[in-house]
């Protein structure tokens, strides 16, 4: 009876090993979020600046999302359009130059005899670059504002905030 009972506990040990492998190969196959295909934009140049039709695609996407959300009008999309073309082509142009600033700094970093002056001139060039992109996207916020009436104000500020709160969620699980 012993070799019955010691039989039955390795075929419900096999069965449930068994059942883990099955279970792991799902999630491995089926998983959204599959692993190694996850691009560093941070480290890419090309990513950021090769792929300039994704990046229209999300400033239409969101300015889309701006435009319906808050049910504009049509000259109201107009201007929103305006303001969007300015400062998303200022924005982009900061980024190149902040990308340039990355990678000179970057070659700076990994010579033989790195000079630190240098590397403090670029790096301060890196964080006053940094400061004017977010001066524009205050000001282009605060113009989008300007075209809207009360009840869009509140719920762009309702919107942004989602934004903001989605932004920090995803920038966590990086």
């Amino acid at each position: 009876m012993n070799f019955f009972l010691k039989q039955k506990i390795w075929f419900f040990i096999a069965l449930f090993f068994i059942t883990l492998n099955i279970v792991l190969l799902f999630f491995l196959f089926f998983n959204k979020h599959r692993f190694g295909k996850r691009e560093h934009s941070q480290f890419s140049f090309e990513h950021r600046f090769q792929k300039d039709g994704e990046k229209k695609m999300r400033h239409l996407f969101f300015n889309q999302i701006i435009t319906d959300s808050l049910n504009f009008s049509n000259k109201q999309k107009e201007d929103a359009l305006a303001i969007n073309t300015k400062y998303n082509a200022l924005k982009d142009s900061l980024m190149h130059l902040s990308e340039q600033n990355k990678d000179r700094l970057t070659t700076l970093i990994y010579a033989q005899n790195p000079n630190k002056q240098s590397i403090d001139s670029v790096s301060k060039q890196i964080a006053v670059i940094s400061e004017q992109f977010n001066v524009i996207r205050l000001m282009h916020i605060t113009e989008i504002r300007k075209i809207c009436s009360l009840e869009q104000n509140t719920k762009i500020t309702q919107l942004l905030t989602n934004f903001n709160s989605n932004r920090k969620f995803h920038k966590r699980r990086d």
